[in-house]
């Protein structure tokens, strides 16, 4: 079966020439420049006139391919400078091709993975991460790409058990210990996000997003002190990240700070402008939550002189109580008096 898509970009016409060769078991051929391959289909970009176009041929129909060799390394150079200008369907083009001419090395699948990343093809990124990991399952930075994607896609729990993989290829780096601390964290299981955390530090990380997760963590298992501290500390390490002052203002937000917290807002919004949306949503909230307080704080007092007028009432009930039993049982004790006294005792 063939397919053809036919489109006019001419600027796409000027990277290739026509160089790859399919050839059918019906004894045809097709040239053109092989753009996709799987265990299913051949695909191959192909031209007429001015036109660019797509064929597809499926793999029962085809007796060899022959593809023709290229230099990766500029293929890949050229890619890079097309990311750099965020022309990234170009870019993936070119890295395609050179997974296809290299494609047991796990440094094109990279490439092409990260490409696809910036494209937001999460799904694609994570296809090509995965083979470079199987094809290098020890390079960090393979491994860290993965699971970030599989973060972005929401699978947690893989990237879990891939960040965990990276803490055993690279146990004494803090990076490895915060990106399992993070995913754990997401996945619902901060506790043992705290022990990656705390790692993390203890291997001498001085980097201010790992005092940031730090921070989020402590406040998530309600160890106020700790996630202020860390707060703290992350805007020493890094006093003109906006985003530390912004997250210190987080966790005095919700450690009921409101006047320090709204402080921390405006000097993250002093740090960075393009906080402003999110500095004004917790700066709502934060006066919001101060007004609640001060109203609840009101009404406590109220409620205390309330109580304390009360117990002065009952206190004076009390009081008043006492002194009408007093007088009830010295009635009594006249009437009993009067009761037993002899005849005639009364007129004496």
């Amino acid at each position: 079966m063939r397919i053809f898509i036919a489109f006019s970009f001419l600027c796409l016409a000027a990277q290739f020439c026509l160089a790859d060769t399919v050839y059918l078991k019906d004894g045809t051929k097709q040239e053109g420049k092989i753009i996709f391959q799987d265990e299913k289909v051949v695909k191959l970009e192909v031209t007429s006139g001015k036109n660019i176009g797509e064929v597809s041929f499926k793999r029962e129909e085809i007796a060899n391919i022959v593809i023709e060799k290229e230099d990766v390394a500029a293929l890949t150079s050229h890619a890079f400078e097309h990311i750099a200008k965020e022309e990234f369907d170009d870019a993936i083009s070119l890295l395609r091709r050179a997974v296809l001419l290299e494609k047991d090395s796990s440094d094109r699948h990279a490439n092409l993975g990260f490409a696809y990343l910036l494209a937001n093809r999460l799904k694609d990124a994570k296809s090509e991460y995965e083979k470079a990991c199987l094809l290098s399952p020890t390079t960090g930075s393979f491994i860290a790409s993965l699971g970030y994607v599989l973060e972005q896609l929401g699978e947690f729990e893989e990237a879990v058990s891939h960040y965990t993989k990276l803490t055993q290829v690279e146990p004494d780096s803090p990076r490895s210990h915060r990106l399992l601390a993070s995913a754990l964290a997401k996945n619902g299981q901060p506790v043992k996000a705290l022990t990656e955390i705390k790692k993390a530090l203890q291997l001498g990380s001085e980097d201010a997003q790992t005092h940031i997760l730090a921070s989020r963590i402590y406040q998530s298992l309600e160890l106020g002190e700790e996630a202020l501290g860390t707060a703290k500390k992350a805007c020493e390490l890094a006093p003109k990240l906006g985003e530390a002052f912004l997250n210190l203002a987080q966790i005095e937000l919700g450690a009921g700070r409101y006047a320090d917290s709204l402080a921390s807002l405006d000097r993250a919004l002093e740090l960075n402008p393009n906080l402003k949306e999110r500095v004004t949503e917790l700066k709502t909230e934060a006066v919001r939550k101060a007004q609640e307080a001060a109203s609840r704080e009101k009404r406590s007092q109220q409620l205390a002189e309330e109580m304390k007028r009360a117990q002065e009432e009952v206190k004076e009930a009390q009081k008043l109580l006492e002194e009408a039993l007093k007088r009830l049982d010295e009635s009594k004790r006249k009437l009993s008096e009067s009761l037993t006294a002899p005849p005639g005792a009364q007129e004496k």
